[in-house]
């Protein structure tokens, strides 16, 4: 019995850790993202294109830290 609630505390805050590192990584994106505006406004030329461009680049970054992230914890 006392070993399945520490098997089930362990499991928790494995499962927190993982929800916390997501948090990071959304946060992140979403200050990538508010930068990105801010200085299209900025611009007075092609600003939607660099928004637009951004919006479409930041996701793939972002996936891509996120896949190296996987595969350097498997490791």
């Amino acid at each position: 019995m006392l070993s399945s609630k520490k098997t089930n505390k362990e499991q928790y805050f494995k499962n927190t850790k993982k929800m916390f590192e997501l948090d990071i990584i959304i946060m992140i994106y979403v200050l990538a993202l508010a930068l990105l505006i801010y200085q299209a406004e900025k611009l007075t030329q092609k600003s939607l294109t660099i928004t637009i461009l951004g919006l479409l680049l930041t996701p793939l970054a972002g996936f891509t830290a996120l896949g190296y992230f996987l595969l350097k914890k498997k490791k």
